[in-house]
């Protein structure tokens, strides 16, 4: 009946969607991911910056805000899930069905966007601050040190 279910001895597909500590720290994290992104999204939002490079970083820290805001809905989303599959039976008897629903891809695709738009933001912003850095510097003789 459940052929799919992978235990190597140590863990097993079934196991891991139906481990309370697992399903309690997705749901936390994702509570917590969603509440404090929103406080510090509102605090940004609030904020009203002067200089050209400050309303840079505020729209780039928003951006981050709003992708980090999706991977709280993308782990709150993962923990109901397996909830409801754990209610319904044996998951690996319900496996291809929730791969197949509709439900497993767009997490999946929130998960994507989420952690690589995330990810590319702060690159840029680590960029943009180091060639701010490299410029201040540039304009420093050893002279006048």
């Amino acid at each position: 009946e459940c052929q799919n279910c992978i235990s190597d001895g140590l863990t097993s597909s079934e196991r891991l969607v139906s481990s309370r500590a697992t399903l309690g720290y997705a749901g936390t994290t994702g509570l917590l991911m969603i509440l404090l992104n929103f406080y510090v999204g509102y605090k940004l939002y609030k904020t009203n910056p002067t200089s050209n490079p400050s309303k840079m970083d505020r729209l780039l820290c928003l951006q981050v805000f709003c992708y980090d805001t999706l991977m709280g809905v993308y782990n709150c989303s993962i923990t109901i899930a397996s909830i409801y599959l754990e209610r319904k039976g044996r998951y690996c008897t319900f496996d291809h069905l929730w791969r197949s629903s509709i439900f497993c891809p767009m997490l999946g695709v929130i998960f994507s966007v989420s952690s690589h738009g995330s990810l590319m933001i702060i690159a840029y912003i680590s960029i943009l601050r180091c060639l701010v850095c490299t410029r201040l510097v540039s304009h420093i003789s050893l002279r006048s040190v």
